[in-house]
Protein backbone atom coordinates (compact mmCIF):
# COMPACT_ATOMS: atom_id res chain seq x y z
CA UNK A 1 0.00 0.00 0.00
CA UNK A 2 1.16 3.16 -0.87
CA UNK A 3 1.91 5.42 2.29
CA UNK A 4 1.34 8.76 0.86
CA UNK A 5 -2.39 10.09 -0.27
CA UNK A 6 -0.98 12.27 -3.43
CA UNK A 7 0.34 9.45 -4.98
CA UNK A 8 -2.69 7.66 -5.23
CA UNK A 9 -5.61 10.75 -4.94
CA UNK A 10 -5.92 12.96 -7.75
CA UNK A 11 -8.79 16.02 -8.10
CA UNK A 12 -12.07 14.91 -9.15
CA UNK A 13 -11.90 12.35 -7.46
CA UNK A 14 -15.19 11.61 -5.57
CA UNK A 15 -15.21 11.38 -1.91
CA UNK A 16 -17.92 11.22 1.17
CA UNK A 17 -17.30 13.18 4.33
CA UNK A 18 -18.94 11.79 7.63
CA UNK A 19 -19.88 14.11 10.48
CA UNK A 20 -21.23 13.32 13.54
CA UNK A 21 -24.43 15.16 14.76
CA UNK A 22 -26.28 14.28 17.98
CA UNK A 23 -25.30 11.20 17.77
CA UNK A 24 -26.25 10.21 14.77
CA UNK A 25 -24.08 10.07 11.50
CA UNK A 26 -24.26 12.04 8.44
CA UNK A 27 -22.75 11.30 4.72
CA UNK A 28 -21.66 14.70 2.73
CA UNK A 29 -20.50 13.96 -1.09
CA UNK A 30 -17.88 16.15 -2.15
CA UNK A 31 -14.90 16.25 -4.55
CA UNK A 32 -11.12 16.36 -4.39
CA UNK A 33 -10.50 19.40 -5.41
CA UNK A 34 -6.15 19.24 -4.69
CA UNK A 35 -3.71 17.75 -2.57
CA UNK A 36 -0.08 18.16 -1.90
CA UNK A 37 2.76 16.10 -0.74
CA UNK A 38 2.05 16.86 2.88
CA UNK A 39 -1.32 15.40 2.44
CA UNK A 40 -3.51 18.69 2.85
CA UNK A 41 -6.29 17.72 0.79
CA UNK A 42 -8.93 20.84 -0.48
CA UNK A 43 -12.51 19.33 -0.99
CA UNK A 44 -15.58 21.25 -2.14
CA UNK A 45 -17.68 22.28 1.14
CA UNK A 46 -20.58 20.11 1.23
CA UNK A 47 -24.21 20.53 0.83
CA UNK A 48 -26.75 19.03 3.22
CA UNK A 49 -30.39 19.74 2.66
CA UNK A 50 -29.43 22.53 -0.31
CA UNK A 51 -27.19 24.88 2.25
CA UNK A 52 -23.61 24.47 3.26
CA UNK A 53 -23.14 21.85 6.14
CA UNK A 54 -21.52 24.11 9.08
CA UNK A 55 -18.08 22.14 9.19
CA UNK A 56 -16.10 24.20 11.51
CA UNK A 57 -12.24 24.62 11.51
CA UNK A 58 -10.57 21.59 14.10
CA UNK A 59 -13.82 19.91 13.08
CA UNK A 60 -12.34 16.00 13.19
CA UNK A 61 -14.50 14.09 10.42
CA UNK A 62 -14.11 11.14 8.14
CA UNK A 63 -13.46 11.07 4.68
CA UNK A 64 -13.94 8.45 2.18
CA UNK A 65 -12.31 8.55 -1.06
CA UNK A 66 -13.25 6.36 -3.92
CA UNK A 67 -11.18 5.22 -6.03
CA UNK A 68 -11.54 2.91 -9.29
CA UNK A 69 -9.71 -0.11 -9.53
CA UNK A 70 -8.48 0.72 -5.87
CA UNK A 71 -11.12 0.76 -3.24
CA UNK A 72 -11.89 3.12 -0.92
CA UNK A 73 -9.88 5.05 1.00
CA UNK A 74 -11.14 5.37 4.66
CA UNK A 75 -9.17 7.90 7.57
CA UNK A 76 -10.10 10.73 9.79
CA UNK A 77 -9.41 14.51 9.17
CA UNK A 78 -8.59 17.58 10.79
CA UNK A 79 -10.61 20.69 9.28
CA UNK A 80 -8.10 23.18 8.92
CA UNK A 81 -9.71 25.98 7.35
CA UNK A 82 -12.78 27.30 5.43
CA UNK A 83 -11.20 29.06 1.89
CA UNK A 84 -13.35 30.45 -1.47
CA UNK A 85 -11.03 29.25 -4.56
CA UNK A 86 -12.93 30.36 -7.69
CA UNK A 87 -16.09 31.87 -5.83
CA UNK A 88 -16.45 28.41 -4.56
CA UNK A 89 -16.80 27.57 -0.91
CA UNK A 90 -13.62 24.94 -0.56
CA UNK A 91 -12.16 23.56 2.86
CA UNK A 92 -9.04 22.26 3.43
CA UNK A 93 -8.62 19.24 5.56
CA UNK A 94 -5.08 17.22 7.01
CA UNK A 95 -4.93 13.79 7.80
CA UNK A 96 -4.72 12.47 11.47
CA UNK A 97 -4.47 8.78 10.96
CA UNK A 98 -3.13 6.33 8.90
CA UNK A 99 -5.17 5.52 6.05
CA UNK A 100 -6.76 2.41 5.01
CA UNK A 101 -7.68 0.89 1.91
CA UNK A 102 -10.92 -1.54 1.53
CA UNK A 103 -10.70 -3.58 -0.93
CA UNK A 104 -12.71 -6.17 -2.21
CA UNK A 105 -11.25 -9.28 -0.85
CA UNK A 106 -11.27 -7.68 2.49
CA UNK A 107 -14.10 -5.95 2.87
CA UNK A 108 -15.51 -6.07 6.83
CA UNK A 109 -18.82 -8.17 7.34
CA UNK A 110 -21.33 -6.41 9.61
CA UNK A 111 -23.51 -8.45 11.28
CA UNK A 112 -26.75 -6.81 11.54
CA UNK A 113 -30.52 -7.87 10.52
CA UNK A 114 -32.17 -5.59 7.75
CA UNK A 115 -35.41 -5.97 5.84
CA UNK A 116 -34.11 -6.77 1.88
CA UNK A 117 -36.68 -6.58 -0.84
CA UNK A 118 -36.14 -9.09 -4.08
CA UNK A 119 -37.15 -9.14 -7.67
CA UNK A 120 -38.54 -12.71 -7.38
CA UNK A 121 -42.50 -12.73 -6.80
CA UNK A 122 -42.04 -16.28 -4.77
CA UNK A 123 -39.36 -14.59 -2.49
CA UNK A 124 -40.57 -11.16 -1.62
CA UNK A 125 -38.48 -9.99 1.05
CA UNK A 126 -35.99 -11.45 3.64
CA UNK A 127 -33.50 -10.68 6.38
CA UNK A 128 -30.19 -10.02 6.21
CA UNK A 129 -27.80 -11.76 8.81
CA UNK A 130 -24.53 -9.74 8.13
CA UNK A 131 -23.73 -7.10 5.11
CA UNK A 132 -20.61 -6.09 3.62
CA UNK A 133 -19.57 -3.78 0.53
CA UNK A 134 -19.04 -6.58 -1.32
CA UNK A 135 -22.08 -9.04 -0.83
CA UNK A 136 -23.99 -10.36 2.07
CA UNK A 137 -25.76 -13.18 3.67
CA UNK A 138 -29.47 -13.34 4.21
CA UNK A 139 -32.05 -15.65 5.33
CA UNK A 140 -35.27 -16.11 3.40
CA UNK A 141 -38.49 -18.16 3.43
CA UNK A 142 -38.26 -18.76 0.00
CA UNK A 143 -35.34 -20.74 -1.68
CA UNK A 144 -32.54 -18.90 -3.93
CA UNK A 145 -30.30 -20.80 -6.08
CA UNK A 146 -26.73 -21.22 -6.65
CA UNK A 147 -25.35 -18.84 -9.70
CA UNK A 148 -28.79 -17.10 -9.82
CA UNK A 149 -28.48 -13.43 -10.51
CA UNK A 150 -31.22 -11.49 -8.67
CA UNK A 151 -31.98 -7.85 -7.88
CA UNK A 152 -31.97 -7.01 -4.17
CA UNK A 153 -33.13 -3.47 -2.47
CA UNK A 154 -31.55 -2.72 0.70
CA UNK A 155 -32.67 0.29 3.03
CA UNK A 156 -29.57 2.01 4.12
CA UNK A 157 -29.73 4.99 5.74
CA UNK A 158 -33.55 5.30 5.02
CA UNK A 159 -31.71 5.29 1.04
CA UNK A 160 -33.09 2.06 -1.00
CA UNK A 161 -30.20 1.15 -2.83
CA UNK A 162 -31.01 -1.30 -5.44
CA UNK A 163 -27.70 -3.65 -6.16
CA UNK A 164 -27.73 -6.67 -8.60
CA UNK A 165 -26.30 -9.99 -6.82
CA UNK A 166 -25.27 -13.37 -7.59
CA UNK A 167 -26.17 -16.39 -5.31
CA UNK A 168 -22.86 -18.03 -4.14
CA UNK A 169 -24.46 -20.76 -1.64
CA UNK A 170 -27.57 -21.87 -0.26
CA UNK A 171 -28.63 -24.53 2.69
CA UNK A 172 -31.31 -25.15 4.74
CA UNK A 173 -32.04 -23.22 7.97
CA UNK A 174 -33.43 -25.30 11.07
CA UNK A 175 -35.94 -24.24 13.63
CA UNK A 176 -36.25 -20.99 11.77
CA UNK A 177 -39.60 -19.45 10.13
CA UNK A 178 -37.27 -18.46 7.24
CA UNK A 179 -35.68 -21.59 5.89
CA UNK A 180 -33.03 -20.76 3.70
CA UNK A 181 -29.75 -19.15 4.52
CA UNK A 182 -28.10 -17.85 1.32
CA UNK A 183 -24.56 -15.74 0.76
CA UNK A 184 -24.68 -13.03 -1.91
CA UNK A 185 -22.04 -11.53 -3.93
CA UNK A 186 -22.92 -7.88 -5.18
CA UNK A 187 -22.20 -7.16 -8.72
CA UNK A 188 -20.94 -4.00 -10.62
CA UNK A 189 -21.51 -1.67 -7.48
CA UNK A 190 -20.94 1.82 -8.35
CA UNK A 191 -18.82 3.54 -5.97
CA UNK A 192 -21.09 6.01 -4.55
CA UNK A 193 -23.89 3.26 -3.43
CA UNK A 194 -20.43 0.92 -2.16
CA UNK A 195 -19.37 4.24 -0.16
CA UNK A 196 -22.78 4.37 1.47
CA UNK A 197 -22.47 0.53 2.34
CA UNK A 198 -19.22 1.10 4.07
CA UNK A 199 -20.26 4.66 5.71
CA UNK A 200 -23.27 2.79 6.80
CA UNK A 201 -20.78 0.26 8.59
CA UNK A 202 -18.67 2.56 10.24
CA UNK A 203 -21.89 4.68 11.62
CA UNK A 204 -22.94 1.36 12.90
CA UNK A 205 -19.44 -0.14 14.74
CA UNK A 206 -18.97 3.79 16.09
CA UNK A 207 -22.73 3.04 17.59
CA UNK A 208 -21.65 0.03 19.12
CA UNK A 209 -18.32 0.78 20.34
CA UNK A 210 -20.13 3.95 22.22
CA UNK A 211 -22.53 1.35 23.93
CA UNK A 212 -19.92 -1.17 24.89
CA UNK A 213 -21.04 -3.56 22.74
CA UNK A 214 -17.86 -3.99 20.43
Amino acid sequence: MKNNLSKIVKPGDSAMIIVENNGEFIELKTIIEGINSKEKILVNSPLYKCNYYPIRENDIIRLNIHKDGIGIIDFNARVVKRVKTNNFNNIVLVKENRHEILQRRNYYRLEIMREVKFNRPDIVKGTTKDISAGGMKCITLGELFIDEIIEVNIDINNNILKVKGQVLSVKNVKNSKLRYESRISFLDVDENDRSKIVSYIFSVQRKRKRSGIL
